[in-house]
């Protein structure tokens, strides 16, 4: 299980209320075959409103619909008892492409909020080296990690895909 400073407030992890992720989901998840990533899934809310809306939408879940990334493996498994059967990789999301995973009609969650300057030495490099010239032409150059985690995400999307992401 991977570990930085500071723990799950180390990681930048910070649980949605199932009520916020429903309300997200719902403008999301528009169609019955819709697939949809959650980047960093945490204990699965995300996931778990995906189904009961692809439920719904009146179609059956399909396998490889629901997919989640979670760099903590503890939440993870929890993650993967989320209605549907989603697959749940263990990873860290800067460390996967569209190329593995496939692209999405939807991304949705919540980013991990940790400050650039608080970020482990290797993950800073491994995030400028990906999208440091996309961060200096649009000026967030030092933003947290969120910033970066929401330019990848949109790598994941389909053609007219929809993200959402809290921000704030």
């Amino acid at each position: 299980m991977l570990q930085r400073p500071g723990g799950r407030r180390g990681l930048g992890q910070v649980f949605t209320p199932k009520y916020i992720a429903r309300v997200m989901i719902k403008w999301a998840v528009r169609r019955p075959g819709d697939r949809v990533l959650d980047p960093g899934c945490g204990d699965g809310v995300f996931l778990a409103e995906a189904y009961a809306r692809l439920a719904e939408l009146g179609g059956p879940v399909a396998p490889g619909q629901l997919v989640g990334v979670e760099v903590d493996a503890e939440l993870a498994e929890r993650a993967r008892r989320a209605p549907g059967d989603p697959l749940v990789i263990v990873a860290d999301f800067f460390d996967l492409a569209p190329e593995r995973l496939g692209r999405f009609d939807a991304v949705v969650g919540n980013p991990p909020y940790v400050a650039w300057k608080d970020l482990p030495a290797a993950l800073r490099k491994k995030v400028s080296e990906m999208y440091g010239r996309t961060a200096r032409r649009y000026g967030f150059g030092d933003a947290d990690l969120y910033a970066y985690w929401i330019v990848h995400a949109t790598r994941f999307l389909r053609e007219c895909g929809r993200l959402a992401m809290i921000v704030s």
